[in-house]
């Protein structure tokens, strides 16, 4: 299991953009395909970002991490994070 952090943060004259996970990553197996598990509690995250977590999650992991192979058969499991009530959004 491989845990993950990250942070994006942008600020652009006006509104910012501000997002942060923790990520655990871990194989499935072969033929596992993809899964995505949230255990956010607590409302670190509001659930209306949670869709947009795991799309990136997914389009990071069809780029790839090394010479631009993508990841397969992974399970994603976002267990932490924290929002800003201002600059945080969906897209961030």
């Amino acid at each position: 299991v491989e845990k993950v952090e990250e942070r994006y943060v942008r600020q652009t004259g006006g509104r910012g953009q501000y997002g942060h996970v923790v990520i655990s990553l871990e194989p499935t197996g072969a033929g596992g395909g993809y899964e995505f598990v949230d255990r956010i509690t607590g409302g670190v995250i509001p659930r209306e970002y949670i869709p947009a977590v795991d799309a990136g999650i997914q389009e990071a992991m069809e780029g790839g991490v090394l010479a631009g192979y993508s990841l397969v058969d992974i399970r994603a499991t976002l267990t932490y994070g924290s929002y800003h009530e201002v600059d945080s959004s969906e897209m961030a």
